[in-house]
Order: structure tokens, then C-alpha cells, then sequence
């Protein structure tokens, strides 16, 4: 029988297939689900916080210095409220509007606070969860890599590249910058653990996520790939990662102009020839430049500045970046806020890197740091990472929730724990 928590997890991970079925490029999986993640999300998302979530802990409200990370989670509330309430009133009309605000809600419930707590609370989760990343993203990598090499391009205009079983190499480039870090720790936690079989199993999937993502032939995944080891290899090795530089450099230099020979350079100067209506939106005037346009108005808004900047853009729905758009919906203030508070999230697991003697506790921190730049790295060139209907933002949610309690000094001795080590 299943136990209470393995039951949350697998709830809760029902949630990222869902946004991908209505990303790939089956016409009739994207009519069943598009535009409905948001019922799914509200609908098994509020049950498993209804029936499982212990906001005991969460309600014992403390807004000291001593407490200075959930200071600053109120302060956003306060502020995206009055946003909301005085400036941007047009975002409480809609009853679908209501739904996408609903599943920000429990996802950040879920996501952010509950699972990141169940995963260290129950140590043989955490790792199911890890194991899980590394199938999936394998899985995704070898189908892709069969589709590719097997001539099998259901989308012509993307024959270039890999796109697995979504509709955009751009979208499928994700899933490898958010799989292939776990892989990398899971090698590192567990390689004195491992069997022969499995060293090899584990190395070589993870060689094969990497051949994956470059193949997609996208700049957004590559430098956030690059990031992501960078950040790694540099925190474990320290000084030794010097010697990793030339590889890394020439491989870089390699697929970089692999890239530049399939895709042109137009396409990397496009990316920042969508960010001028969005600029032009977000410093039209005081109320703009403060407030935004509202959570869901502000696309809608962007998308007609867009075409009346350039008509031959219809199809674009975003500036992609995920930065701007959070600009575009809260205005700069509330944006630069979220960033702060991030950028102290990272901060702090820094230190945590350099302050523990436990082994497994340093990886565990390399990590979390490591794959949540990788991941702000690929939001310059994509909105994904702030959008409810992606399969993105579960899994950032978690790894911020995790860098959030990291922050606490009562919990190293659970994350032990947790790490079995």
C-alpha cells in the first residue's frame, strides 16, 4: 500500500506531463489539453494541498530581521496585491483569469512549500524524486536521439534539430537543462554505492542527455548546460576545475559554431529585436514602469505591441525572457524584488557550500546552486520559466523551496538525513 507521502509525489508530478501533452506535436493531445493546465492544476494541485498539506508551520508568522527571507515573501504579497487591487483591477473580471491566478497560487503551495518539506522528511523520496528526472530527461533524449538520426522530423521546419516529442527544439532543450544536473549529483552522491552496471548506466545517460541538448542546436540550453557545469565542476574541484576550462572552451567553440551554421545569426540577434516592444511597453509611462500590465493582460498587451512593430511577428506570444515578462506583468519594482530575493536564495547556499564538512550536504548544496543558474541562465532567452502551462516552474519551485529551507539552521541536520550519506 502506498504511504501517505509517496502518494503527494506521485499526485504532484502528474502535473509536469500535463503541460508537456499540450506542447508536443501530436495535434491531438495539444487539442485535449491546451489551454486546460490550469484546470488540472487547481483540480489535483488543491486536492493534494487540502488532504496532505501541514500549514502549522507555515501560519506561525515571524516578520523580524531573524527572519529576513519570509520578510520579503510578505513584502511581495503586499506589493502584488496593491498592484493588483489599484492598478491592474482588469485581472479580477475574468473567471479564467481567476484560474491562471489560482494555479500560481498552488503551485507555489505545492511546489515552493509542501514537496521540497515531504522529500526531506522521507529520505527514500528525495531519491525516487532524483531518479526520476534522470529517466525522464534519458528518455526524452533517446527518443529524440532515434527521431533524429532515424530521419523521423514530424515538424519539417525543425529537421535541423532535435525536438523528442515536443513541438519546438527550444522547449526540448529544458527538459535537458533541468535533467541533467540531478544526473550529474546523483553520479557524485551515489558512485561509491554504484555497481559496475551502474556507473556505466549513469555516465552514459548522462553523456547522452548532454549530445541531446546540443543537438537541439539551442543558444539558451547551451549556455545554460555550460553554467551548470561551470558552476559544478568549479565547487567541487575548486581549484583543480582550472584543468576542465580547455575542455569545456574547445567543446563550447565547437557546437557554438555548429549552431551559427544551422540557425544563422539572425536568429540570435531576433531574440533581442523582441525585447524593444517590451521595452517601449514597460517605460511608457509611471504606472507601467511600476505596476506592469497584470499576470495575464500583460501578453495579451505585448503581443498587439508586437505586431504593430512588426506585423511579420504574429506568432510570437512572448518577449522570451523571463525577466521581462515578469516585468511586463508586476512592473519593475515587484520584479526586481523577486530577483533580490532569489539572488540571496543563492547567495546563502554559496556560503552553505563553504561552511559544511559533510560530504553529501556540499553536493547536495553544489547542486541546487548549480541547476538554478542553469536555469535563470536559459530564462534570458526564454519566458518558460514564469509560465503556469509550462513543465518549468514545478521544478524550480522545488529547487528554490529547497534553497529556502536551507537558509533555516535547524535543518542541516534533517538534509543528513535525507542524503542517506
Amino acid at each position: 500500500m502506498l504511504s501517505s507521502s509517496t502518494f503527494v509525489l506521485f499526485l504532484a508530478m502528474i502535473l509536469i506531463p500535463v503541460g508537456m501533452l499540450s506542447k508536443t506535436w501530436v495535434p491531438s493531445l495539444v487539442k485535449t489539453f491546451s489551454g486546460k493546465e490550469g484546470l488540472f492544476i487547481v483540480f489535483i494541485g488543491g486536492m493534494i494541498i487540502l488532504l496532505f498539506g501541514n500549514f502549522r508551520n507555515f501560519l506561525q508568522i515571524n516578520l523580524t530581521l531573524r527572519n529576513f527571507r519570509q520578510f520579503i515573501l510578505w513584502i511581495l504579497f503586499i506589493l502584488i496585491s496593491f498592484s493588483t487591487l489599484f492598478f491592474n483591477t482588469h485581472e479580477l473580471y475574468k473567471p479564467v483569469y481567476l484560474l491562471v491566478w489560482s494555479s500560481y497560487l498552488v503551485l507555489l503551495l505545492l511546489f515552493f512549500y509542501l514537496i521540497p518539506r515531504y522529500l526531506i522528511d522521507n529520505p527514500d523520496l528525495f531519491e525516487s524524486f532524483i531518479k526520476a528526472l534522470i529517466y525522464s530527461g534519458s528518455l526524452f533524449a533517446i527518443v529524440g536521439l532515434l527521431m533524429f538520426y532515424g530521419g523521423f522530423h514530424p515538424l519539417p521546419v525543425y529537421d535541423y534539430a532535435l525536438i523528442s516529442v515536443i513541438n519546438h527544439p527550444n522547449n526540448t532543450s529544458i527538459i535537458f537543462t533541468i535533467c541533467f544536473l540531478p544526473n550529474l549529483f546523483y553520479i557524485y552522491w551515489k558512485y561509491r554505492e554504484f555497481s559496475l552496471f551502474e556507473k556505466v548506466m549513469y555516465i552514459s545517460l548522462f553523456v547522452i542527455q548532454l549530445a541531446a541538448q546540443l543537438l537541439t542546436l539551442t543558444r539558451a540550453g547551451m549556455l545554460a548546460t555550460l553554467a551548470g557545469l561551470l558552476l559544478f565542476f568549479g565547487f567541487i574541484y575548486r581549484r583543480k576545475a582550472i584543468f576542465l576550462l580547455p575542455i569545456i572552451i574547445i567543446s563550447s567553440l565547437t557546437f557554438g559554431v555548429a549552431f551559427f551554421e544551422a540557425k544563422g545569426f539572425a536568429s540570435f540577434v531576433s531574440r533581442f529585436y523582441l525585447l524593444i516592444p517590451a521595452f517601449n511597453m514597460i517605460f511608457k509611462d509611471t504606472k507601467s514602469t511600476l505596476w506592469g500590465y497584470g499576470l495575464n493582460n500583460s501578453l495579451k498587451e505585448y503581443k498587439k505591441e508586437l505586431v504593430n512593430f512588426s506585423p511579420s511577428e504574429f506568432m510570437i506570444n512572448d518577449p522570451h525572457n523571463s525577466y521581462v515578462t515578469l516585468a511586463l506583468m508586476f512592473g519593475l519594482l515587484i520584479t526586481f524584488i523577486i530577483l533580490f530575493f532569489i539572488g540571496y536564495l543563492i547567495v546563502h547556499n554559496v556560503r552553505n557550500i563553504f561552511s559544511f564538512n559533510h560530504r553529501a550536504l556540499i553536493l547536495f548544496h553544489v547542486f541546487l546552486v548549480s541547476s538554478s543558474v542553469s536555469l535563470f541562465v536559459q530564462g534570458i532567452f526564454d519566458a518558460e520559466l514564469v509560465k503556469y502551462d509550462f513543465y518549468t516552474i514545478h521544478y524550480l519551485l522545488t529547487i528554490l523551496g529547497f534553497m529556502y529551507i536551507n537558509c533555516d539552521h535547524n535543518y542541516p541536520g534533517k538534509l543528513i538525513r535525507m542524503l542517506n550519506d
